[in-house]
């Protein structure tokens, strides 16, 4: 930081600190909440929260909050918190059956998106999106949350389906991963009931539990005063609150019951340590963990603790990323935080994804940084751009506070009511910010780390890949490395900053050469003196959001396949090195407290920059793209650490079942083409650097065949002045190319390939089959609707009436480039031994779909989806970004957006079955399935 600006920060602070002392005498005792909210407790004990909010416009966000979850199951109810939560969607007194999903989508709401659910130890929470343009849909949606809260049926029968979806999704999530959460619940929470109450339970249970045992669980702790509502969107205030009162009052309390309670974490004396292996898992995993008592999160005091310990977390990441850019970095990534942990415990946690061929190296690392900050502190600097970071972004959401989505709201409340964590208004948020961080000082700072960083109540857990010829420290070693570690004296972290300016190259501006505007779709297009071409479209969906992308045709299938991967792996190199004279470090470091990103990339057919600011940094953002075409950095450090990054990341999946079957389906797919197959050790030691910064520069020397984009809180004054100096200045040699098409079909014979690969008993199901595609607006939408139907049809027959899977998917996507196409793509995981039933009888789906028209109920809430999914996208940026690329990559005229409605209602029941016949060919699906391997 230069010296100016550091006095000038200097003098904001006493400022600051002069003005508030007497707010900081005052500014005691609870924190209170945003007052946008109107909340209050029913005579019955239920809480709610009702916030008036109006993005998206006409939607509410409402949720049915739960406090209890596995924590709060009995010996014999283990698993059946879950359980409860998949049976609220499975019949309630209004909605029986699967009457819930059915009106949801025949409203244009989304099963999963807008319809959703999840468990965890110690909550609930029910997930509900509606439209509020028709008041009695708000009205239903209230309704169904108070069914979820006490009027669920329950039936033995609706049961008995489910069982057999629970444990398809216990199924699913076998493997390593799982193995190891499972061996290392009862260390983390030893002595505690969190050891024995993963949240998936037990699948005897879940198999065997006699009904009454699950109405036990509903009973017992969905009760008003264990739930809070709440209600944000685009409604009226008193109407909801009225609504919720009546609803919910009626809401009854058990006579008897066992009241919520914290269930202690007992501390432990010294050092826990658990290290595992297992043969499939993907990456070495390493986490220390600092106990500490759970502290109130309401209240003042605390809120200030809390900024100083968002401050050290953030400092100690900084650090840690630095090793990103060196040679043969430690990890993928560390990440250090100060948070809730479970029952009466907060926890400091540092966890890192370490290297697979040496976890003990990670290991030091992550102890190196740990304990040098605890002993010789961190620097002035270093805080000074953390408050700053915080400080950008804290005006940033004064700025959006009216454009931020319901559902980040929402998220937070749900917060509020189950920790007690502050849920202030952006303005609070920054009034208290500016009260606390004057009076912070760095020797709080480094007197507070010790104290999060303790001698005891500490766990070290390592889960690594069992390799031969790879040490695994057993508990002793790395006990014993930690205190060593602990034991070291350390050098103090020296804060490299430079007082250069990120850009100071003189330009000579170029001019505007021809403008027109888009009358109809409301963007403006104007064309520079070196060829370069532009479009801005002004928005106010966000108040501070710019988004911008600029690109060109091209790619790398331009690379001749013996540099394919120096050409795929450029972009990557060249955004990890820095950009002009200064490496990704301290670049990272002249960027805090701005809101600006920028990256470039290459795709297979186009490549191009991407990145969005804020209106303040806009100029920085253009000063960014400038120099990623003039001053493009290549950094050896930094393309040694990728290269060990890229190996670390084939050594991960070696043994991982699923990476081996996908890797299977691409070979044999598309024939063993060299130009689909994933990098190996091989392909990385043979990158070459000066090959890589040669395909990168020669893709970005021409600006006139770009097109740049610029969509959100523009000033169209502002988008001119800086393009004709930022970007009509870049060079342009005015060649006209296009990506070449490299044939990359898949086979022409229909495959069935059966791979054996992991020690779980489960299977997954891949089917593709590919078609010829007429890439038009209104084939796309067909396209659209035939998809919806088939997810549909593959939720209501393999999950729900087969009880045969967690979950159905399929995927219909047209693409014109670099040729005409579609390609089907369908798949679900299983138990082995009903892979074959459930691939007829998703076959059967698409036959169906051929040989009768659909039901009208399906077109209808294809019809409404698609009408609600366009309401508020045509109010997102990143919408309309899209929208233009489109126009510019197809040349094609976007104006159909306008007649969008009428082609939607256009779509009827043979319409769908007319795309099924043309586009589906059940004699050419290439079937593709992973089964356990063989047992010895």
């Amino acid at each position: 930081m230069n010296s100016a600006k550091r006095i000038f920060l200097m003098l904001i602070v006493v400022l600051i600190s002069t003005t508030t002392i007497n707010a900081q005498k005052e500014i005691k005792g609870k924190v209170p909440l945003n007052p946008s909210v109107l909340t209050g407790k029913l005579s019955n004990g239920l809480t709610y929260y009702i916030m008036k909010n109006q993005k998206p416009e006409q939607r509410a966000e409402l949720r049915l909050v739960v406090h209890a979850g596995s924590i709060n199951e009995d010996d014999d109810q283990k698993g059946l918190a879950h359980f409860c939560e998949h049976m609220e969607f499975n019949g309630t007194k209004s909605f029986p059956r699967s009457e819930l999903v059915d009106y949801i989508e025949s409203i244009g709401m989304q099963f999963g998106a807008d319809l959703n659910a999840y468990t965890n130890f110690n909550q609930t929470v029910y997930m509900l999106q509606v439209p509020t343009d028709k008041e009695e849909l708000l009205l239903k949606g209230l309704q169904i949350i108070e069914e979820w809260g006490h009027l669920a049926l329950f039936e033995d029968k609706e049961i008995d389906k489910e069982r057999g979806v629970i444990l398809e999704e216990e199924r699913l999530y076998r493997g390593a991963d799982e193995r190891i959460w499972k061996q290392q619940l009862p260390v983390i929470f030893k002595g505690s009931k969190y050891a024995d109450r993963d949240v998936i339970g037990d699948t005897n249970i879940i198999a065997k539990a006699p009904y009454d045992v699950f109405r036990r669980f509903y009973k017992e702790w969905y009760r008003p005063n264990n739930m809070a509502v709440i209600a944000i969107g685009d409604f009226d205030l008193n109407l909801v609150e009225k609504v919720i009162k009546e609803r919910f009052s009626k809401m009854k309390n058990p006579d008897k019951y066992r009241e919520g309670q914290v269930y202690p974490i007992p501390d432990n004396k010294g050092i826990i340590v658990s290290v595992l292996t297992d043969k499939e898992l993907s990456y070495p995993q390493i986490g220390i963990t600092y106990k500490h008592p759970k502290r109130a999160k309401d209240d003042f005091s605390n809120f200030r603790s809390g900024l100083v310990e968002s401050l050290i977390s953030n400092m100690m990441y900084s650090r840690y990323n630095e090793y990103m850019s060196k040679p043969n970095p430690p990890f993928l990534y560390a990440f250090p935080r100060y948070g809730s942990f479970e029952g009466d415990k907060d926890a400091f946690e540092v966890n890192c994804i370490g290297k697979g061929d040496d976890i003990e190296y990670s290991f030091q690392i992550m102890l190196t940084e740990l304990f040098r900050a605890y002993q010789t502190g961190f620097t002035q600097s270093e805080l000074d751009r953390a408050i700053q970071r915080n400080l950008a972004y804290a005006e940033k959401a004064i700025k959006e506070k009216d454009k931020t989505e319901s559902r980040n709201y929402a998220n937070r409340l749900i917060s509020t009511f189950l920790t007690g964590n502050s849920f202030t208004s952006p303005e609070q948020n920054m009034e208290y910010m500016n009260v606390y961080y004057p009076t912070i000082t760095l020797d709080e700072i480094n007197a507070f780390l010790p104290k999060m960083v303790t001698k005891d109540n500490t766990i070290i857990t390592i889960a690594t890949p069992e390799k031969e010829g790879v040490k695994v420290p057993s508990n002793e070693e790395v006990l014993s490395i930690y205190n060593d570690y602990y034991s070291k004296k350390y050098d103090a972290y020296v804060d490299v900053v430079t007082d250069k300016p990120l850009f100071s190259r003189k330009v000579t501006p170029g001019t505007i050469t021809s403008e027109k505007k888009n009358e109809k779709l409301d963007w403006t297009e104007f064309t520079l003196s070196n060829g370069a071409k532009v479009i801005v479209k002004k928005t106010d969906f966000k108040n501070d959001q710019i988004l911008f992308e600029a690109f060109s045709p091209g790619g790398y299938s331009l690379a001749e396949t013996e540099n394919l991967f120096n050409a795929n792996t450029a972009s990557s190199i060249i955004d990890k090195s820095g950009l002009g004279e200064f490496d990704d470090v301290t670049l990272q470091k002249m960027l805090a407290g701005k809101i600006v990103n920028v990256g470039p990339y290459i795709y297979p057919e186009e490549e191009g920059l991407s990145g969005s600011s804020s209106v303040t940094d806009f100029e920085l953002l253009m000063q960014m793209i400038n120099m990623y075409f003039t001053e493009p950095r290549i950094d050896k450090d930094a393309f040694e650490a990728y290269k060990s990054q890229r190996l670390d990341q084939i050594t991960m999946f070696e043994n991982d079942p699923d990476m081996i079957f996908s890797d299977s389906i691409s070979a044999v797919l598309y024939n063993y083409n060299p130009r689909v197959k994933r990098m190996d050790r091989n392909d990385v030691n043979l990158l070459d650097l000066s090959k890589v910064f040669e395909f990168y520069k020669d893709r970005f020397k021409d600006a006139s065949d770009f097109t740049f984009v610029f969509v959100g809180s523009v000033d169209m004054d502002k988008v001119k002045e800086f393009a004709k100096k930022y970007i009509a200045s870049l060079p342009s040699i005015n060649r006209k190319e296009s990506w070449i098409d490299r044939n990359i079909v898949p086979v022409e014979k229909t495959i069935t390939k059966t791979v054996k690969k992991g020690i779980e008993f489960k299977s997954s199901v891949n089917l593709f089959q590919y078609n010829d595609f007429e890439y038009t607006p209104i084939n796309r939408l067909i396209l659209r609707a035939l998809n919806e139907v088939i997810n549909i049809r593959l939720r209501e027959v393999i999950r729900e009436d087969k009880g045969g899977t967690y979950g159905a998917y399929a995927s219909l996507r047209g693409s014109k480039i670099p040729r005409e196409r579609m390609v089907l793509y369908s798949g679900f995981g299983c138990s082995p031994d009903r892979v074959e039933e459930l691939t007829i009888a998703t076959i059967d789906i698409f036959k169906e779909l051929q040989d009768k028209p659909v039901d009208q109920k399906y077109v209808e809430k294809v019809h409404e989806t698609f009408l609600r999914e366009i309401e508020t996208a045509r109010k997102e940026n990143n919408w309309w970004q899209q929208i233009i690329h489109n126009s510019v990559q197809y040349n094609e005229d976007q104006s159909f957006l306008l007649d969008y409605e009428k082609m939607v209602q256009n779509i009827n029941a043979k319409t769908i079955q007319d795309a099924a016949k043309q586009y589906l060919d059940v004699r050419k699906i290439d079937k593709f399935f992973l089964f356990p391997e063989d047992k010895d």
